[in-house]
């Protein structure tokens, strides 16, 4: 019985894991979806090309994602994928979660499934110096690709503000 469990809990673990790697990209897109995301999602322009964060203006930003606009976290996560937004500064403000080593940023559509982005703290411990699952914070990063392919939002601790404390 205990090895039962203990084999239920492994491929519960697995499920889970598998369906938050699904939730980062990919999706379907209403062609109605990019008309109302675009008036929503606001684009400037800011020079961010350097793996050294000390010159970057972070208060230049490209693209902002307000709190609760699902639409627009989707169509983020379709320029990610094209590399739209690679060097690009991004502001924003949904739910932390912890997912296995990383940190994600979610926006939830009206059935509550959740969809999001890796985030990284420049020079924070993993998971100590993170807030807490479920609280509501405003990033402002850079998304950056790592040495293995994987885009992340590089986040300087004085860019996350913990908007809502987790209940």
């Amino acid at each position: 019985m205990k090895k039962l469990l203990s084999v239920l809990a492994l491929a519960m673990v697995l499920a889970l894991s598998v369906s938050l790697f699904a939730s980062c990209g990919g999706g379907e897109k209403k062609a109605d979806d990019t008309a109302s995301t675009s008036s929503k999602v606001e684009e400037t322009t800011a020079a961010a090309d350097s793996s050294d964060f000390s010159n970057v203006d972070f208060s230049k930003v490209d693209l902002t994602i307000e709190d609760g606009d699902f639409d627009a976290m989707v169509e983020f996560l379709e320029g990610w994928g094209e590399n739209k937004y690679d060097d690009k500064i991004i502001k924003i403000t949904g739910k932390s979660e912890h997912r296995n080593s990383n940190c994600t940023i979610l926006e939830e559509d009206k059935d509550g499934n959740g969809r999001g982005c890796s985030w990284e703290l420049i020079g924070g411990n993993f998971p100590d110096d993170y807030p807490a699952d479920d609280a509501k914070v405003t990033l402002t990063g850079i998304l950056k690709v790592d040495d293995i392919g994987a885009r992340k939002l590089m986040v300087p601790a004085d860019k996350v503000e913990v908007v809502k404390e987790a209940e």
